[in-house]
């Protein structure tokens, strides 16, 4: 039976809809063979710490998680509630038209009986993206939820740069040509966490959708479609 995660399922739906997206990349990305950008691991990042929030960490101003620093300053918008439940995961088998069969796996950020929220670390607030999106109806299905919410943390990051300045490496490990990382953002230097980096949260906006009866039809579609182009391209992740 062909496996795949809700992340796989968006990655293609985008891939089909946008001409720019290279096939390379999306193959890349569904076999796990891209490395987290900065920004990703700065999502990352959030995630973690709002895993761990309580509610005494409530109107905090500044939170430091996995090497990265969130100032909430001067955040507008709405108000993030804390879920009792966080970090769930959960997967469902799926039968198509054809009698395949295929697991989705999906892990959601927060749980409220059957309210998910998803939380989102972007540079800009693109609300029909979301509506499109089939992130929501996937998890809305497995997890038998009414409403799912993204929360959408708009933030801003300095672009890394790197300061020019490299350091030979020398002593026992030494190898022909072998330097120090250029710092990135002037806070790292030889590889060694010295600063956060800084993130900026702008705004906090909450976009929910919610269950509507060809909620499966629509679903039952877009897994036929991956699976087929699986089929021809995936075929490894078959089990």
């Amino acid at each position: 039976m062909l496996t795949a995660r809700v992340t796989d399922i968006e990655q293609h739906r985008r891939y089909r809809l946008d001409e720019d997206f290279a096939m390379e990349d999306l193959l890349a990305r569904l076999r796990r063979e891209t490395p987290p950008s900065l920004k990703m691991r700065a999502g990352t990042a959030l995630h973690s710490a709002l895993e761990t929030a309580t509610p005494d960490d409530d109107g905090a101003d500044l939170v430091v998680s996995d090497g990265f620093a969130f100032d909430f300053a001067e955040m507008t918008g709405d108000a993030l509630r804390l879920a009792p439940w966080r970090e769930i995961e959960g997967e469902k088998v799926y039968t198509l038209e054809s009698g395949e069969q295929i697991r989705i796996v999906g892990h959601v950020d927060a749980l409220y009986g059957r309210a998910v929220d998803d939380h989102k670390l972007t540079e800009q607030f693109d609300a029909e993206m979301y509506a499109d999106s089939y992130q929501w109806r996937l998890y809305l299905d497995i997890f038998d939820a009414d409403t799912f919410t993204f929360n959408v943390f708009k933030s801003y990051m300095p672009e890394p740069h790197h300061c020019g300045e490299y350091t030979p490496i020398v002593g026992a490990d030494a190898m022909p040509d072998m330097f120090d990382r250029p710092c990135l953002n002037c806070k790292y230097r030889g590889g060694e966490h010295v600063d956060p980096i800084d993130v900026t949260v702008k705004e906090l906006s909450r976009l929910t959708f919610y269950r509507y009866p060809e909620m499966q039809r629509d679903i039952l579609r877009e897994l036929a479609l991956y699976v087929d182009f699986a089929r021809h391209h995936l075929t490894a992740n078959a089990a």
